[in-house]
C-alpha cells in the first residue's frame, strides 16, 4: 500500500506490488491487465522482478482482484493472478486541524 503522500486521506491509497514471469518460447515481454484499475507500468520483460503500481483508490477495494498475465506476442499465452487489497494505508482525518489548518471566523 501506498499513502500517495496524503497521510490523512485514505480514498487515494494504491496497491503496489512485485511480479516476475518466467516463461519458455514467449516473447521478450509480458502485458497484465486489469478489470478494475490501470496498471503501471502495463508491459514488463520476462525474468526480471518488477515493481508495478495500480490506479489511486485501489488499496481500499474490498474485494480480490484477478490479474491477467499475457504474453505481449501471443494473447492465448495467458496466465491469471489473484490479488488480495491490502486496505488503506492512510488514517482518515477526521480533526478539523489534522492538515495543520485550521479555519477561525470572526
Amino acid at each position: 500500500c501506498n499513502d500517495n503522500g496524503t497521510p490523512f486521506i485514505s480514498s487515494d491509497d494504491y496497491i503496489t506490488f512485485d511480479l516476475e514471469v518466467t516463461g519458455s518460447n514467449t516473447s521478450s515481454s509480458y502485458t497484465v491487465f486489469s478489470p478494475s484499475s490501470g496498471i503501471t507500468p502495463a508491459t514488463a520483460p520476462y525474468n526480471t522482478t518488477t515493481t508495478f503500481q495500480m490506479d489511486p483508490g485501489t488499496a481500499g477495494i474490498n474485494m480480490l482482484l484477478t490479474l491477467r498475465v499475457e504474453d505481449s506476442n501471443d494473447t492465448d499465452c495467458r496466465m491469471y493472478v489473484d490479488l488480495q487489497p491490502p486496505g488503506v494505508c492512510s488514517e482518515d482525518c477526521t480533526d478539523p486541524n489534522c492538515f495543520g489548518i485550521k479555519v477561525t471566523k470572526e
